[in-house]
């Protein structure tokens, strides 16, 4: 039987830390300017941040800012609590960038926009309108509406989107989309141009491991351990893609903002 996540016990828990995030951001304030979006809620091993080319070890209760890069090296993980109680898990390896952050709880105006780099990474939304935010990887576009998410993005941008509540639409960089509405889909954006795959119910295993904050760097891992025949032809793309990366290098992040419609 696969267990699905526990999404709805960890909002207890994200509010909890909101407040503490509150504190801590009226307490630290600015870093020459930067503008606070958040808080290191947990932080494993090795985790740095980057803003304005200048590096910085993040621990437990380091604030976190806009456009700074978040990184986990080998073995290491982290959890992110941002203002609107959005929470962002990275396993080992990843890195995120956090493109924008904006959360006025009197107006109820705001906007939510992270790019996943590279690695595995588990994103519940927070209190503010679902539609408000997007998530970025160097091949897709997603948006989202009340969801949590799992998200893996390999050495040549190739994205996997595994649906674990609500509703997710993912589109590649020419705008052509796939709608998660099924909990324990999952669709993949290759690199090259390659469109969206049909939803299909992901292998167990990747449902089971994007549970699991430690075992979020193994996620990889396990789809070069299963028998490649028994995996479906998008994800065995993925894995013949991780093993020949175009150029080598990890792509930038995607800057394309297209307005996701959610309804």
């Amino acid at each position: 039987m696969v267990r699905m996540p526990s999404v709805g016990r960890r909002r207890g828990a994200a509010a909890a830390l909101a407040l503490a995030a509150v504190l801590l951001v009226g307490a630290a304030g600015d870093v020459r300017g930067a503008e606070n979006v958040g808080v290191v809620a947990t932080a494993k091993n090795k985790v740095t941040g980057t803003l304005a080319k200048k590096v910085r070890p993040l621990k437990t209760r380091s604030d976190v800012f806009r456009d700074e890069m978040v990184e986990t090296f080998a073995a290491a993980s982290a959890q992110l609590l941002f203002l609107d109680e959005t929470t962002m898990t990275l396993g080992p390896n990843s890195q995120v960038v956090l493109d924008e952050m904006v959360y006025d709880p009197r107006s109820g105006a705001g906007s939510v926009a992270l790019s996943v780099v590279r690695g595995a990474a588990r994103f519940v939304t927070g209190i503010q309108d679902p539609k408000i935010y997007v998530i970025r990887t160097p091949t897709s576009n997603i948006g989202v509406r009340g969801t949590a998410l799992g998200i893996i993005v390999g050495a040549a941008g190739q994205t996997i989107v595994i649906l674990l509540e609500g509703v997710a639409i993912v589109r590649d960089l020419l705008g052509r989309a796939q709608v998660l509405d099924q909990v324990g889909t999952y669709t993949v954006v290759g690199a090259n141009n390659t469109p969206p795959s049909p939803p299909a119910p992901a292998p167990p295993t990747l449902l089971n491991q994007m549970d699991n904050t430690q075992s979020l760097g193994d996620v990889v891992d396990s789809l070069f351990q299963l028998p490649q025949d028994s995996l479906p032809l998008d994800l065995q793309d993925f894995v013949t893609q991780e093993q020949q990366p175009a150029g080598g290098t990890t792509p930038p992040p995607n800057k394309n903002n297209y307005n996701i419609d959610n309804d």
